[in-house]
């Protein structure tokens, strides 16, 4: 009987798979298609491909090399945070966009991505509990940084645009979310802290059995973050890193419009885009598509950018920021696995004839 009903159930669970991959796929290329087919057409297919004709190409590198200067920075921040074991930078880079493409094509976004990337940072020698939670501190420190970044040039920007008060409001905000998120960590990072007494409360409430596991796997997790935290150079050039990947990203952004001829105010793009990819970050798409691009270009027409060339400043934009990892992560992907398999390879023993 039970035999059978495993039987049964292995084709449900695929065709269920199959299904969840198949409506993520056209959800993909629906949004591809209005990206690349209905936008353009509605900036003036005239207007979009004379912008196109006359685009500064050495802009257009630079955007790209911007972008690329942007996955880097960001894979110099795991390997700081994470550290252990025997990934060195090129392998966390190539880990690092298998889950960013990930992360991109399949519904659960940066979960379904860090669960690849934790897979891939723990094959290479990273033990479980430093993978999770370094990962966890990443995405934390990452956060914070586009959350930082937005406050500062909402501040910046009241003097060039007036006391706005949705900018004040959300200058406020973004004091208050910086004042919780330093309190955290500095009670984190004291031992006598309040946290593990509440954990373990917690933990106290589950069953027995899971009660030793939860408890060596709190006090790795706690220790592991104090000494994080603790290392204060470290932490530093980490946090540099996740900012740093922010603002190359919006670089590459303005390089964009620039090349099609709209020079944009640094202060009121930040801004526009540190909303957008804030809220793109909420668990609605994978990596916010479509809804980065919907909040994005209204704004840079109310700043004053040509509604083509804003348009066509996104969408060129977003097509190096999201839809180029999507390839890379699969060339990434099977680089690693070759690298395992010719490791794996070159160390077992040939006996001779």
């Amino acid at each position: 009987m039970d035999g059978s009903g495993e039987t049964r159930a292995a084709p449900t669970r695929r065709r269920a798979v199959v299904r969840w991959l198949w409506r993520g796929a056209s959800v993909l290329v629906f949004v591809l298609v209005v990206d690349y087919l209905v936008l353009p057409q509605l900036a003036g297919t005239e207007r979009s491909l004379h912008l196109l004709r006359s685009a500064n190409l050495s802009l257009i590198v630079a955007a790209v090399a911007l972008e690329a200067a942007s996955l880097v920075s960001y894979s110099l921040m795991t390997h700081r945070i994470v550290g252990g074991g025997r990934a060195g930078l090129n392998w966390v880079l190539r880990a690092d966009l298998t889950g960013l493409g990930v992360s991109h094509v399949l519904p659960g976004g940066a979960a379904t991505g860090n669960a690849m990337r934790f897979g891939l940072l723990h094959e290479r020698g990273a033990t479980a509990t430093d993978a999770a939670v370094g990962l966890t501190l990443e995405g934390v420190l990452s956060t914070s940084a586009l959350a930082v970044l937005l406050w500062v040039v909402l501040v910046v920007s009241i003097p060039f645009y007036g006391p706005s008060a949705a900018y004040v409001t959300g200058a406020v905000l973004g004091a208050l979310l910086m004042a919780g998120i330093a309190l955290a960590v500095v009670g984190y990072s004291r031992r006598e802290a309040l946290a593990p007494g509440v954990a373990h409360r917690v933990i106290a409430r589950m069953p027995s059995r899971w009660r030793p596991r939860l408890d060596r796997t709190f006090a790795a997790a706690g220790e592991q973050v104090r000494e994080l935290l603790g290392n204060a150079p470290n932490l530093r050039a980490a946090a540099g890193c996740a900012g740093l990947n922010w603002l190359l990203d919006a670089a590459s952004l303005w390089c964009f419009l620039a090349a099609f001829g709209w020079v944009a105010h640094p202060v009121g793009l930040l801004v526009a885009y540190g909303v957008a990819m804030l809220v793109g970050m909420l668990p609605i798409s994978p990596g916010g598509l479509g809804i980065v691009e919907a909040l994005l270009i209204p704004a840079l027409i109310a700043m004053g950018a040509p509604q083509a060339t804003a348009v066509l400043g996104v969408v060129s934009w977003r097509l190096f920021e999201y839809w180029a990892p999507i390839p890379l992560a699969g060339l990434s992907w099977v680089s690693l696995r070759l690298q395992v398999w010719f490791g794996e390879r070159s160390r077992t023993p040939r006996h001779g004839h």
